[in-house]
C-alpha cells in the first residue's frame, strides 16, 4: 500500500491540493487521507479510490502501484462482505 499512498500524495501535491481540500471533493477526512497516504489505511473503499482518480485525471490502476501498460484488472472488497 506503499506505492499507492506515494502515488496519491504525488498526485495531491501535482495538482496543488492540500489533505483538507482533497478530502472535502471526495467525501473524506484529511486524516483518512494521510492514512492512506502513509500506508496506514490497508483497505480503501473502491469509491475512495474511483473519486480520487476521478479528481487527480489519472486510472485507479496508477493509484494502486501500476504502470499504464501494465495489463492489470482491478478488483475490490466490499465492505462488510466476507472474500
Amino acid at each position: 500500500m506503499k506505492a499507492m499512498g506515494n502515488r496519491i500524495r504525488e498526485q495531491r501535491e501535482k495538482w496543488g491540493y492540500t489533505l483538507e481540500q482533497v478530502g472535502k471533493r471526495v467525501g473524506v477526512s484529511k486524516s483518512t487521507l494521510s492514512k492512506l497516504e502513509n500506508g496506514l489505511l490497508k483497505r480503501p473503499q473502491r469509491t475512495l479510490i474511483d473519486d480520487l482518480a476521478h479528481l487527480f485525471d489519472c486510472d485507479p490502476r496508477y493509484l494502486f502501484g501500476y504502470n499504464h501498460d501494465d495489463d492489470v484488472t482491478l478488483t475490490y472488497s466490499v465492505p462488510g462482505k466476507e472474500d
